[in-house]
């Protein structure tokens, strides 16, 4: 269902009350809020957990191929299709490397398989060392520049933060669905601090 409504008719209050009578009903239940403009943080006291870009772990392995070229090379870059395919192929071979000590039966560019940050910048180097033709050379470039860029830039450290990988997918999930409740059926997802460029991506995952 929706809630519809002009600015200052109550939208953000009626939903606010609407999961309050559904926690109080299923106090084990499990529910998500995604918040983008931050306005449901203080909504639920104590029956509710907080996730911002401070407490919010969304690793970067989670990505699937499409949203990794979101991410890493933007819906409007210059040779676009070029650094896709470079970038789909080098994620495949690191994504490989991730899973050889896990049991996986196949793996593709979407299977989330912690791999490490640091292997594909690796993977990124070694396929461009086989080239001969300098001007090849630029979509490499930019797309490893632009991977490095995010990885030091502070508005992306819930996806990027730490050089080593863990698989530890049934941590994020149990965090986020609040399993074990512990009194706090509500999870709010504060997308107030994501960067605008990966808001949809961020959803996504």
């Amino acid at each position: 269902f929706a809630l519809l409504g002009s600015t200052g008719t109550g939208k953000s209050s009626a939903l606010a009350l609407i999961l309050h009578r559904l926690a109080e009903q299923m106090p084990h239940g499990h529910i998500i809020v995604l918040d983008p403009h931050n306005e449901y943080g203080g909504a639920f006291g104590e029956n509710a957990e907080r996730f911002d870009t401070d407490s919010l772990r969304l690793p970067y392995w989670l990505m699937d191929l499409d949203e990794h070229i979101e991410v890493f090379i933007g819906r409007n870059a210059e040779d676009r299709m070029v650094e896709a395919d470079i970038l789909k192929r080098c994620l495949l071979a690191a994504r490989k490397q991730g899973g050889r000590s896990r049991q996986y039966r196949r793996i593709t560019g979407n299977t989330p398989v912690p791999y490490v940050y640091s292997d594909l910048i690796e993977l990124i180097n070694t396929a461009m060392g086989k080239l001969e033709k300098p001007e090849k050379l630029v979509p490499y470039l930019r797309l490893k520049a632009k991977i490095e860029e995010l990885k030091l830039d502070n508005r992306y450290r819930f996806m990027f933060s730490g050089l080593r990988v863990n698989d530890s997918l049934a941590d994020i999930l149990s965090g986020l669905l609040r399993l074990p409740v512990d009194g706090k059926p509500v999870s709010i997802i504060d997308l107030s601090g994501v960067p605008s460029d990966i808001v949809n991506v961020v959803v996504s995952v």
